[in-house]
């Protein structure tokens, strides 16, 4: 049976999984707040980027509505976490059958808490492993009008209940490296922990990776990131263990000078205009390590440094 999917949010991420699920014979249709936004507009160009070889494009063409109707298999939530406390997506949830899988690809520690009070059915989750923006990025010339990305391996993580299992299957079908994991909760808070100090320092460092190498907030993000893993382990239950011991400045040094050698893209560029983007994010899932820190007696100090800086 064709399995129809409903994707919340019509942006960088919901396009490119939205144009694989419809390679694996999926029915999608986006959801938004305005069909007037830019994201909304159809057709749209997709550019596949690969480490190796060209890049290629397809067209898309998928139905955009903007109010939620009963009748899906699953419900994607592709939003940032912030987009959570908007009252639109509160209505929208609402309109489902308890039965209805939602899978959410936000990646705050919080929002499983979130969405068990938003939302009446059962809740999956999935965690990003594309890079996917608009194009062309600023300062670029190509390519055209549309959206760019890159499918690393695991480009998509999801738990491993069975609409977790369903949907890395279909991902699979349609060309996205996809796997479902038994232990998603740890592996994304573990991702995250790293991720938003990092993305922290690199916007008080001026967004130019030289220019954390070499100054102050390199060694504060990596000391924020081991507090954001010891204090997400205890939010989840669990021992931090030897992740609480990473990132080491020396290792992002490494990685902040490699990394822009093999993206097909300019790396500085899609890392700024990506996350000042979704800037509202970041400041809040580094307010929300902060409070849990707090609340567990947990030390925050080089948090707090990143949070007071932006």
């Amino acid at each position: 049976m064709r399995q129809r999917i409903l994707i919340i949010g019509s942006g960088a991420v919901g396009a490119v999984y939205g144009h694989h699920l419809v390679k694996a014979g999926c029915q999608v249709n986006y959801l938004v707040r305005s069909k007037k936004s830019s994201n909304s507009a159809m057709p749209r160009d997709l550019y596949q980027y690969r480490l190796l070889g060209k890049t290629t494009m397809q067209r898309q063409h998928l139905r955009v509505i903007d109010k939620a109707y009963r009748d899906w298999d699953q419900v994607w939530l592709t939003l940032p976490s912030d987009a959570l406390d908007s009252p639109w997506l509160a209505q929208q949830l609402a309109v489902f059958d308890a039965d209805t899988p939602l899978i959410s690809w936000t990646p705050d520690f919080r929002d499983g808490e979130k969405l068990a009070k938003l939302y009446k059915g059962p809740v999956q989750h999935g965690l990003i492993g594309l890079i996917s923006f608009h194009t062309p990025l600023p300062g670029t010339s190509s390519p055209g009008e549309g959206f760019g990305y890159l499918l690393p391996p695991r480009s998509a993580m999801l738990d491993n209940s069975r609409p977790g299992q369903q949907a890395a299957a279909l991902l699979r079908a349609g060309g996205v490296p996809a796997v479902a994991l038994k232990d998603l909760p740890w592996m994304g808070a573990r991702s995250t922990a790293l991720m938003i100090p990092s993305i922290a320092a690199l916007e008080l460092s001026g967004w130019s990776l030289k220019a954390v190498r070499s100054g102050p907030w390199l060694n504060i993000a990596c000391a924020a990131a081991r507090e954001a893993t010891v204090i997400s382990a205890a939010y989840l239950g669990r021992d931090a263990g030897m992740a609480a011991k990473l990132p080491q400045p020396l290792l992002m040094n490494v990685i902040t000078r490699l990394a822009p050698k093999v993206m097909p893209f300019p790396l500085e560029i899609y890392l700024q205009y990506h996350f000042s983007k979704v800037g509202a994010q970041t400041r809040m899932m580094l307010d929300h390590w902060i409070e849990e820190g707090h609340r567990r007696g947990l030390p925050t100090g080089s948090l707090q440094e990143l949070r007071s800086g932006l």
